[in-house]
């Protein structure tokens, strides 16, 4: 069992994933991992039009491969403001969180690895997550009888 039969990314995702020494292409992930080429100047002018807040180049190509698709396949990110701009557009956006209650609800983790995960994203990560969030990530938890 899979989160994702695929997972496709743009290819400046996949050349940021390698400034962290990371292959795409070598991710221990059962998903079909395909690498897309977007067009740079595509990417500036999507960033452009979208307009405030600004969103990373990254993120309008990921965004390009979005509107490539109709909006219609879920979108895997924690960016807030890529995140708004394609919820805008209906689009299915899943963030950290989410793909560890989905991993969980399709038993490819337990309760203490999505328990100690969540920490690890509030305590350890480079996400900006806020107090607030955790208080309502603790309380998504209890409703699924994953007490913290």
């Amino acid at each position: 069992m899979t989160l994702f039969e695929q997972i496709k990314l743009p290819d400046l995702v996949a050349d940021e994933l390698e400034g962290y020494n990371l292959n795409a292409n070598e991710l221990n992930i059962t998903a079909n991992v395909v690498i897309c080429p977007i067009d740079h100047e595509q990417s500036l002018n999507i960033r452009q039009k979208l307009g405030q807040p600004l969103i990373h180049l990254t993120d309008a190509a990921v965004f390009i491969l979005a509107q490539n698709a109709n909006f219609s396949l879920p979108v895997l990110t924690d960016d807030l403001a890529l995140r708004r701009q394609l919820e805008a557009r209906d689009t299915l956006v899943i963030g950290s969180i989410g793909l560890l209650i989905r991993a969980y609800h399709q038993q490819l983790i337990d309760k203490t690895d999505i328990k100690s995960a969540i920490d690890s994203l509030f305590n350890e990560s480079s996400l900006h997550l806020s107090q607030a969030f955790r208080l309502y990530v603790q309380q998504l938890l209890n409703e699924l009888n994953l007490n913290f």
